[in-house]
């Protein structure tokens, strides 16, 4: 079994480094289009997906757990449309309906002038910003090395995304693609997460959901341990 780790908007695959020698298999993490190494310049949807799952034969996906986490839960309808079918699907604190979009949905509601202007101020607290969001208390130079994504994400990229995300799932396609999955699915949630989810998750029959009960929005910082356990359990 092989695990496909995908991050979440303006962070990038480092995000992972306490999870990946915990779990039980070959890893592929990605960084998204505009983030990390990424070289893509693609931020539409077709074009994520194409970057991301090039990393996956053909004949992998069947043995290959995928972890989307944040932002990149939104990948669904792409995954579906396109044919493949992982053996697992994992949505880890996954943003699946709009009020859960919470600076996404800012972001998109700027003008240029105003998100150059955020996107300055943003990347001065990029240390605190993160930190702000953590249940744990790693050190200090970990949290400067992962929120250094916050400050070395393209700013064009950052904000297309964010207005593809916010145009999705207002238009609300990620509840009509529920109902074409044809791989088994499960939902992880950090348990001092704000990610407002249970009434969604229970509207589209999602009846897995996972809670890191010592977590916030980054279990795979907060918790790696019994968020690997748990990931490891599907190869059972």
């Amino acid at each position: 079994m092989q695990y496909l780790l995908v991050h979440g908007l303006g962070i990038s695959s480092n995000i992972w480094d306490g999870l990946v020698p915990l779990l039980d298999g070959d890893v592929i993490a990605k960084d998204l289009p505009g983030h990390g190494h990424s070289q893509c310049r693609r931020y539409d949807w077709d074009g994520l997906w194409s970057d991301i799952s090039e990393s996956v034969a053909a004949d992998e996906w069947k043995k290959t757990i995928v972890v989307l986490h944040s932002f990149s839960a939104a990948l669904l309808p792409e995954i579906i449309n396109n044919g493949v079918r992982p053996a697992h699907v994992i949505f880890l604190e996954g943003i699946l309906h709009y009020q859960d979009m919470y600076w996404s949905n800012d972001i998109s509601l700027m003008s240029e002038e105003e998100y150059e202007i955020w996107l300055e101020r943003f990347r001065s607290v990029s240390y605190m910003a993160l930190k702000s969001q953590l249940v744990a208390r790693p050190r200090k130079a970990e949290i400067l090395r992962w929120s250094r994504s916050f400050r070395e994400v393209n700013g064009t990229a950052l904000r297309a995304i964010a207005i593809n995300l916010r145009e999705r799932l207002l238009k609300d396609e990620l509840r009509r693609s529920f109902g074409k999955i044809n791989f088994t699915i499960k939902y992880v949630k950090g348990g001092k997460s704000k990610v407002i989810v249970a009434d969604f998750l229970k509207e589209v029959g999602v009846k897995d959901c996972w809670v890191i009960p010592n977590a916030g929005h980054f279990p795979m910082i907060d918790d790696p341990i019994l968020l690997s356990d748990k990931l490891n359990k599907l190869n059972d």
